[in-house]
Formats: C-alpha cells, sequence, structure tokens
C-alpha cells in the first residue's frame, strides 16, 4: 500500500495519505477519475475548493501489510481524502443485473432487490433500486450527447461503454436474466430509431446486444450467472446461441 503525498506550488511538502494502487482520485490533465498507480508524478489532483495540487511523491508504506477496507459512498460515489481534501472515487467491486425490461419483475423483485445487486439503470421504482442505480456513473448524461438517440449512432457509445465496464476488474459477478431475450425484435431498418422499438423493444434490444457482448468473451462468461424469470440456469454457448436466433 503505498503512501501518495500532494503538494501546491507554494507548499514544499503536503499531506501524506495511504492508499492502495487501483484507488481512483480526480485528474485534472486527463479530466477522468484514474487509478493512482496509473498517475505520474507532478500529476494534478483536484480539492474541495477548486484548487488544484500536484503530486510530489509515491513512495511504499514502511511497515507490514495493514488491512483497508472499501466504502461505498451513496449517490455519485465520491468523496473528498484527508486535509487537503482531494477528490476521489470509491472503486469497490460490484455485482450488476443486466437483461433488463422496465416491466419486468423478476429482473427488479428476485435480481436486484432481493440479492441487492447494481444496475445500468438511472433510478428504478423505489429508494433501494435507485441507489443501486449505476447508470448516471456509468454512461453519464445521455441527453448531452447530439443529434438523435440511433442505433447506428448513440445505441453503440451505450454498447462500447457497457462492454469497458462489465470487462473491468469494477464488476466482480454478473448475473443476466433471459426472460424475454426470445421475444425481441432482433433488427432494425436501416437509420430507424431505437424509440421505434416502443418502451419494451428499447430494453428488449440491450438485453439482446449485452448477451451477445458476454457470449464472446471466454472472460465474461466465467463470471455470469444466468437466471430464466429469477430461476438460475446453466447455458453453454450453444445454448446461447439458439436463444439468440
Amino acid at each position: 500500500m503505498p503512501t501518495l503525498t500532494a503538494a501546491s506550488a507554494t507548499a514544499k511538502w503536503g499531506e501524506p495519505i495511504g492508499v492502495t494502487d487501483n484507488h481512483l482520485f480526480w485528474s485534472v490533465d486527463r479530466q477522468e477519475f484514474v487509478p493512482i498507480g496509473e498517475m505520474e508524478i507532478g500529476e494534478r489532483v483536484q480539492t474541495y475548493h477548486g484548487e488544484t495540487k500536484r503530486i510530489a511523491s509515491k513512495l511504499p508504506r514502511p511497515g507490514p501489510p495493514k488491512e483497508v477496507y472499501n466504502l461505498e459512498v451513496y449517490g455519485e460515489h465520491v468523496y473528498f481524502v484527508g486535509d487537503e481534501a482531494l477528490l476521489a472515487h470509491n472503486t469497490y467491486p460490484v455485482e450488476i443485473a443486466l437483461g433488463r425490461w422496465d416491466q419486468q419483475p423478476s429482473f427488479w423483485k428476485v435480481l436486484v432487490e432481493r440479492r441487492k445487486l447494481h444496475h445500468l439503470g438511472s433510478g428504478g421504482q423505489n429508494a433501494l433500486q435507485r441507489r443501486l442505480a449505476l447508470g448516471d456513473e456509468v454512461f453519464g448524461n445521455l441527453d448531452s450527447l447530439p443529434g438523435p438517440f440511433t442505433l447506428q449512432g448513440h445505441a453503440d457509445y451505450v454498447l462500447d461503454t457497457t462492454r469497458a465496464f462489465i470487462s473491468s476488474d469494477r464488476v466482480k459477478r454478473i448475473h443476466f436474466d433471459i426472460g424475454r431475450i426470445g421475444s425481441t425484435r432482433r433488427t432494425l431498418p436501416a437509420g430507424g430509431k431505437l424509440s421505434d422499438l416502443g418502451e419494451e423493444g428499447w430494453g428488449g434490444f440491450f438485453a439482446r446486444q449485452e448477451l451477445m457482448i458476454i457470449r464472446d468473451s471466454p472472460e465474461l462468461l466465467q463470471k455470469t450467472k444466468f437466471y430464466l424469470w429469477g430461476r438460475r440456469q446453466h447455458l453453454s454457448v450453444d445454448d446461447i446461441d439458439n436463444l439468440l436466433r
């Protein structure tokens, strides 16, 4: 567990903070949260008061290993560390539910609520579901993207972002409900908008695409458990292919 020291231009030494390499701090230079182990000496970090500090040193912490704990911050999952109040993000491994249908009871009741799994929605039907939502954090503000939300356009962004997120160390287990995959419309006319699918078709389209992403990755298959209307299923790649036909 290394020790981070951040200092301002006028201060020779800053406050040392004990961190783990995968802990995320906001990089002013990159404009994103970056694992501290990947940040460079001299890289700028953000404080609560809007000031910037530069990383002055990263040194191994002396002595034997110490037990540390992850924490989950409600809402935006960010907080400020130490007397310098450096902006950090809680990087905790999560279990996530995929195969989402807005009106699918087995998704909400059996997976999200009973198992208390995170999901990629922006909210939910009650306070627990909203607390477990990661959509805004993972995708950002989709409404700010230019142009109509089309299959050929912004859907690619959502799927690429989903692939990167579920493939990362942040997600330790995927729980996927296949309940309505087979009844989902598979294609759209060229240039068609996702809104043309309607509410159920929208969720079903993304569920199918998420399942394809998992099917094509041995690593994702390894960390995925499948369900049918909330009941555990054991699926092979051939089973998934048949389901997607």
